[in-house]
């Protein structure tokens, strides 16, 4: 057992090697282009001057590592990797950044094949202005109770991002989640392994984006939380993976690409409540409508499920394909909304078998469908100058 805790001030330790990776910037009306991967390369090593830089190796049977830095540009590292054939206890690591500057935190958790750790924990929690990086990347070849990793930042221009992997079995679900409160940070979740797993993106905030990667054939939940304006998620999914998006603000663009079966996606853009265990500045918040607002959905696989919800005074769309059996229900409240096809040209395609409905209530609304064959359509239009089409083959 090894209990390591490391406290930095910005007293000047080693240099640093810079990390990997998260940049998106499309929008613009965007469509998907993130798939980051990549993973930590960091490490003290050099000299810089003014930059506090701690690092922690462990390995052995289980392990607690902890990093504290206050003051200006830090640089914490953590990697801990299991190689005990029984560990009855958990393998944690935390590190906790504030003051002003730009910090970078790195963990980097492991397991050698065929362990059995109990849990596997990662926590990154950095309060400065802005301009942070935060990464945690879990491979860990083992089975065990859990594994969870938690990044929470504050300010301008953060980078935070996750990487999962795993290839025995859990009896809870693993999980990451990553919470930011600012404007204009980008945060991404890749999650590749064969088990089941929650992955969890809240931003508060301004011009943010977030991007979450399952490559996987298993049923994980994925949601994005997003309140405020110019927010953009992408949602990427391969096979098994239930996906939420809740964006509340104006000018916001919500993306999901999968080719799964049997799954479920849900968007849902304008008024609602958010759940109480939100950033810090939006717990419960509440808003009454948005305006312009984008949600495009293209799911390959057959028998998934769609909602969209979108509500505000202005032109929300609604950009829709989808492939045999698939149960779809749109609802657009607000002015000249549309329900529109791949591209934003031609109608929604809903393909054989499949069962839509579509519900727009407000003025100058327009709702075009291609159905395939043994569909059931329904679009319900309240108020003036609407125009409904549903061509079924």
């Amino acid at each position: 057992m090894r209990n390591l805790f490391v406290l930095a001030v910005a007293l000047g330790f080693a240099g640093v090697a810079h990390a990997q990776q998260a940049t998106f910037t499309p929008p613009a009306n965007a469509r998907i282009t993130p798939t980051v991967q990549a993973g930590p390369s960091v490490a003290c090593d050099g000299a810089v001057a003014g930059v506090a830089c701690a690092e922690i190796e462990q390995d052995g049977d289980f392990s607690t590592a902890g990093i504290s830095q206050t003051g200006a540009a830090h640089t914490g590292i953590i990697y801990t990797n299991s190689s005990a054939a029984n560990v009855s206890e958990a393998n944690t690591a935390s590190i906790t950044q504030s003051g002003t500057g730009a910090d970078l935190a790195v963990i980097e958790q492991g397991a050698d094949p065929n362990r059995t750790v109990k849990r596997t924990d990662a926590v990154i929690v950095q309060a400065g202005t802005g301009g942070n990086e935060a990464f945690i990347q879990q491979n860990v070849d083992q089975s065990g109770s859990r594994a969870f990793s938690e990044i929470y930042q504050n300010g301008t221009n953060n980078t935070a991002q996750t990487w999962f992997s795993a290839n025995q079995g859990f009896s809870a679900p693993e999980g990451t989640r990553i919470a930011q409160d600012g404007s204009d940070n980008v945060a991404y979740q890749d999650k590749d392994d064969e088990r089941q797993g929650i992955i969890t993106i809240e931003q508060n905030g301004m011009g943010n984006q977030a991007s979450q990667y399952t490559r996987k054939d298993q049923a994980n939940d994925m949601t994005v939380i997003q309140v405020g304006s110019g927010n953009w998620a992408v949602q990427d999914i391969y096979k098994g993976a239930n996906a939420t998006t809740h964006q509340f603000g104006d000018n916001n663009i919500a993306e999901i690409d999968s080719d799964g079966n049997g799954t479920s996606y849900e968007i849902y853009q304008g008024k609602g409540t958010v759940g109480a265990d939100q950033t810090t500045a939006s717990d419960n918040a509440t808003t009454a409508g948005s305006n312009s607002n984008r949600a495009y959905v293209d799911a390959s696989g057959g028998g998934n499920t769609l909602l969209i919800e979108q509500y505000g005074t202005g032109s929300h769309l609604a950009d829709v394909v989808m492939a045999d059996g698939a149960d779809v229900d749109v609802l657009q409240d607000g002015l000249s909304n549309r329900l529109v096809g791949l591209g934003n040209v031609g109608p929604a395609e809903v393909l054989a078998g499949s069962q839509l409905t579509v519900d727009q209530v407000g003025n100058s609304n327009a709702g075009y469908v291609f159905q395939g064959v043994g569909g059931v359509g329904t679009i319900d239009q309240a108020g003036n100058s609407n125009v409904g089409t549903i061509n079924q083959f």
